[in-house]
């Protein structure tokens, strides 16, 4: 029997290198195929190549912020689950946040990988 999560694909955008790193290296061992942008601009180019299951936003990034990257997403009518992560957290911020159409869940830095694997697997039904 093959694990549900093997062909499930995660797009981390974040241009915390050590955070991607971390990232890609955990989910792999939970069975995903994971990719990753370090700015929005990467990021988008990167959701065209790699068509992503999910992404893991960061908000605050060069070369196109989080919320640029939603936007364009909506533009280009790119229908992927969204989890934003963010150090940059005000509750007027993320309930606006929390309205875009395809962000599905908003996270706190400091990740917890564990709690964000559960978040992802219960997206992806896997």
């Amino acid at each position: 029997m093959t694990d549900p999560s093997a062909a499930k694909r995660l797009l981390i955008i974040d241009d915390d290198e050590d955070l991607r790193d971390i990232f890609e290296r955990y989910m792999a061992k939970e069975g995903f195929s994971v990719s990753s942008a370090e700015d929005g601009l990467k990021g988008l180019a990167r959701i065209a190549v790699f068509k992503p299951d999910l992404i893991v936003l960061d908000l605050m990034m060069p070369n196109l912020n989080g919320f640029e990257v939603l936007h364009k997403m909506q533009q280009e009518k790119i229908n992927v689950p969204v989890i934003v992560v963010t150090g940059f957290s005000q509750s007027a911020n993320e309930q606006i946040i929390r309205q875009e159409p395809n962000v599905v869940e908003f996270v706190k830095k400091p990740i917890q990988y564990k709690e964000l694997t559960v978040l992802i697997k219960k997206v992806l039904r896997v």
